[in-house]
């Protein structure tokens, strides 16, 4: 597994989530600073 960089942190956020369908089911299998937390809480309080 590849070290966490700075152009990996946070790969997943706003605009990510904003792309998925209401119906996707996001899973990480990765470390858990690829994602933005506070855009995956924004996405899951709003649909």
């Amino acid at each position: 597994m590849k070290p966490l960089t700075a152009e990996t942190e946070k790969l997943m956020g706003k605009r990510e989530f904003e792309l998925m369908k209401k119906t996707t089911i996001f899973i990480n299998g990765s470390r858990g600073g690829t994602v933005d937390e506070d855009a995956l809480i924004h996405a899951l309080q709003t649909g």
